[in-house]
Parts: C-alpha cells; structure tokens; sequence
C-alpha cells in the first residue's frame, strides 16, 4: 500500500485525552506535531497534558478552532489534520444543546471555511459510533442506518456531513474515524459526564462501587487508545479514503468489565441501581462494530488485550490520579 508523504500534522483539539497520547506517537514515529486547543475542560481537556506536551517538540496554540483565520500559516504548513476537537457527553448536550451545536458543528464549519483554501492536505475527522444510534443487527458496518438519538450524536453526524460535503466541492482527500469506546492513560476520570469507563476507573481508583444500571448486561467494546493511535497515524499515512469504524471485535456486558476492574482493586465493589430515566432515554443499548475494513485499508489491530489495557491504565491512574481527579 503506497504511503503519503506526510512530515507535519495539525491537531485540533489535541490537548485531551486522545490528542494527548496520538501527539505523542507522532513525535515518536518523526512527526512535526502543532495544536490547536481551547482548552475546554468539557471536552477532556487536562493541563498535565499541556505541561507535558510543551517539554515535548510540540507548538501548542491555544485558542479556539473557530479562530483558524488567525493561523492560517500553521495550516498550510500542515501537511495533514486530524480534527479531534469535540465536546463528547450526550448527557450535557440535552442539557446545552445550543452549546454543543456551537462546539461540535459550527466552530467545524468556520474551521472548513479557512481550510477549504489549501487543496490536497489529507483531512481525518474523528466522529463517533454513537451516529448509528441503536442497532438491532450486529456487527453495525459503515453502510447501516443512521439512529443518532441525542443532541451530541446529532451534531457529530452533522459535522460528518460538512465534512464530506466541503472535501467533493473544494478537493481534499477526508478520512472519517468512527470510534468505539476507547480508554486508556489520560482519559477524563473526574466524573461520569464523558464515558462509562472513564467513570468505572474513577471508582476503582477511589476505592467506590462501580454501579450497574439494570443487570448490566449491556454489551459494549472497549479499544486501548494506544492501538488507536497508531490505526489513526496509520490512516495519516495511507491515501485510502471514506469512512471506517474503529474499535474492537469484542464486545463484552459491562458486568464482565466492572468485575476485571474489581479485581485490580479488591477495595472496589459492584452495586447495581435503577437506569436513571434522563440517560436510558438516550442509551444507544449493546453495540459491536464490524472493523473489517479498518483491518483491511487502515492496517487497524487491536494489539492489546483487555487485561492489559485495564492493567495499564489502573497503574497509570494510581500513579497520576492527583492530576485527573
């Protein structure tokens, strides 16, 4: 598979959790690396993280990506971005949906309307599989309809659409990432507001119950955001084009993931409780992605098991909780 020439990308939104960990991957792999941050702690911003990457190779920009007018040179010099800004909780967005149309839709068109001037930059957005919504048919490929249930979802598929719309009419190739659950070293454990696990981490680490709702039965898969990093450093790389859904070909309830976590930290313990009304009216239920064509154009692995990861980021927590908690 032929590979792009690509020495210098253009992260926005990189100072979360993801951004975080795939800046550092760049850099590993040679890569001239440069954020674009606000700095919004809804959406998993940390300020370990800024301090870090700052010891690192990394320009850091802080400011909003609805701003680009002002960096327009950072973005010709670019020869990919990779736009991982976004505001991630579906429970916040019911609450703000004028908020979060704002952070996760048109701060991305004023963004497109500053990139749409540089032709044949190869452009990743990273939207979410909450766009199918849910599915009653597994695995869920990139041609199943189209469900998405709450305000977050809602806005992320719209942005796809722009996306997609402003790649055909001004020529630039645009790779779509719809991922999965991923966890892993610098994910947001503060509270529950950003991903289940995230908050089951919390829990652990704090030694709390982890609670169920209902008989927590619900099936969901889980990627380690290290072979994340390295499917989008692949996708960087690649000149195959479209949309892709990544995570893992597991899917396990989430009794079976509270109880690996248990075991990290016997102090921990499983309750289960009633699903709150407010959030199972917009639970998209069990999920499991078909990543068939991530294995085939984008060379996607899931390289870490399950023990591992959960292993991984247990340590990692219990030795930087002080930062993230």
């Amino acid at each position: 598979m032929k590979k792009l020439k690509i020495k210098s990308v253009l992260l926005l939104g990189g100072l979360g959790f993801i951004g975080y960990n795939l800046s550092k991957y760049l850099l590993e792999k040679g890569l001239n690396v440069t954020i674009l941050d606000s700095k919004n702690v809804s959406s998993g911003y940390n300020d370990f993280h800024l301090i870090n990457l700052k010891k690192e190779r990394v320009n850091v920009i802080e400011d909003s990506i609805g701003n680009a007018e002002k960096y327009k040179e950072q973005i010709k010099n670019s020869d990919c971005v990779v736009d991982l800004a976004a505001l991630i909780s579906h429970y916040d967005s019911m609450r703000s949906p004028l908020f979060d149309i704002e952070n996760n839709t048109i701060e991305h068109i004023k963004f497109l309307e500053v990139l749409k001037n540089f032709k044949n930059k190869k452009v990743i957005y990273i939207s979410t599989r909450q766009v199918y919504g849910r599915q009653e048919k597994f695995p869920v490929d990139e041609n199943s309809n189209l469900n998405p249930i709450d305000v977050n979802s809602i806005n992320k598929y719209t942005t796809e659409m722009y996306y997609s719309l402003y790649s055909r009419y001004y020529g630039f190739p645009l790779t779509i990432l719809r991922l999965s659950n991923i966890y892993g070293e610098g994910m947001h454990i503060k509270d529950k507001r950003l991903s289940f696990i995230g908050w089951f981490f919390n829990r652990v680490i704090t030694n709390n119950p982890i609670e169920l709702y209902s008989d927590g039965s619900t099936l969901r898969d889980l990627l380690y955001v290290k072979d994340l990093v390295r499917t989008i450093y692949n996708s960087i790389l690649v000149e195959s084009t479209g949309i892709f859904n990544v995570g893992s070909e597991n899917s396990y309830p989430l009794k079976f993931i509270a109880e690996k976590l248990v075991k990290l930290n016997p102090k921990s313990s499983i309750i289960y409780v009633p699903f709150p009304d407010e959030l199972k009216s917009i639970d998209i239920g069990s999920f499991k992605p078909d990543i068939s064509k991530a294995k085939e154009f984008l060379n996607h692995k899931e390289e870490t098991t399950l023990e591992e990861g959960l292993k991984n980021t247990y340590d990692y927590y219990q030795k930087y909780k002080g930062y993230y908690l």
